[in-house]
């Protein structure tokens, strides 16, 4: 695959088309194969670039959906200016669930395909994940992407099957997601029957609600394929991490607890569930160090005594909180120690 940058140039028009309101109805005749779906929020720096990756594609049968999830930066007027080529929706904010939500409930597409409002793709995408639908027991299709943190040139950005897919990945596996969510939000396309057949997205899960409808297709029997090849990109923005990796925890933990009470999970199931639980919350150390390197030292230390809470056992989780009380100066290099430890483990495994 040849790594180019999709064409950024804004094409400036005047209207917009209004939004189609039969919620989760069918594909009929006449209508497109593929429907875009984009959420934005506060995203004007990067909504452009998304909307010109997507007008690349040489799979042409598809529709351009963004909802506008109440932002206030003029991320609506930018949409604005491509006129009939997408379909805009605007509301107030409500999270990420919610919008692809609305997003879906206006789209005619037999298939639904997520682009964040910050990533792109490379041209190739939906003629890439397309075919693999002609298997009608596909339910979720992916591809690989670049991890890209805006100032590495694309030759040099690692792949995220590198850090995430495991061996054997294709088809996916409910066991293989439980260890990790390594199905890339950036290429995720799911049949509309699927969709409906789980009731959409949950939208009391702002971050992690693609992960809870990946697990819950796999639970229901869906073929979910990881293709090779790298068609998309993930930009990763400095600060976004440390923000949301809390919160990501938190919903993680909620996402495994609510299966455990919900769904029909064998005995070998529910121990797995449980074990990710545990897994999961051994993570609120990584959040307290990422809050202390942000300067939050609040924040840093709720997590830090979360941690202590659900892995006792190990010294340095105590040894953290108590520094962010008696000497905040030295819990932050603590924290950076342990940062440059993690980044050593990674480059050696890398290499």
């Amino acid at each position: 695959m040849g790594l180019r940058e999709p064409n950024l140039r804004m094409t400036a028009t005047q209207d917009t088309t209004q939004p189609t309101s039969s919620p989760f109805s069918p594909p009929g005749a006449g209508r497109p194969k593929v429907s875009v779906i984009t959420c934005a929020y506060n995203a004007a720096p990067w909504i452009a670039q998304t909307l010109e990756s997507v007008f690349s594609q040489t799979y042409t049968d598809y529709e351009m959906i963004v909802v506008d999830d109440g932002s206030t930066d003029g991320t609506a007027e930018i949409v604005q200016r491509y006129g009939e080529r997408v379909r805009l929706i605007s509301q107030s904010n409500r999270g990420t669930g919610a919008a692809r939500n609305t997003a879906i409930a206006s789209s005619r597409g037999e298939l639904i395909v997520n682009l964040d409002a910050d990533d792109l793709w490379f041209a190739s995408a939906l003629a890439a994940l397309v075919p693999a639908f002609d298997d009608p027991a596909v339910g979720i299709a992916c591809t690989d992407v670049l991890l890209w943190d805006e100032k590495t040139p694309w030759n040099r950005c690692p792949r995220h099957s590198e850090y995430y897919r495991p061996p054997n990945a294709d088809p996916a596996t409910w066991s293989q997601l439980m260890h990790e969510n390594y199905i890339p939000v950036v290429t995720l396309m799911i049949r509309r029957s699927l969709i409906e057949r789980l009731g959409g997205f949950d939208e009391s899960l702002p971050l992690a609600n693609d992960y809870d409808m990946v697990l819950r297709a796999a639970l229901a029997g869906a073929k979910i394929r990881c293709l090779d090849g790298v068609h998309g990109v993930y930009r990763v923005r400095e600060g976004s991490v440390s923000r949301n990796l809390a919160r990501m925890l938190d919903e993680l933990v909620l996402i495994y607890e609510k299966m455990l009470a919900t769904a029909d999970l064998s005995p070998d199931q529910r121990r797995l569930a449980l074990r990710a639980i545990r897994r999961r919350r051994t993570g609120y150390r990584t959040a307290g160090v990422n809050y202390l390197l942000a300067g939050q030292v609040a924040a840093a230390r709720r997590y830090l005594w979360r941690a202590c809470a659900y892995t006792p056992y190990d010294p340095r989780n105590l040894l953290g909180f108590v520094l962010t009380w008696i000497a905040p100066h030295a819990a932050a290099r603590w924290a950076s120690a342990i940062r440059e430890r993690r980044r050593s483990l990674r480059a050696s495994r890398v290499a």
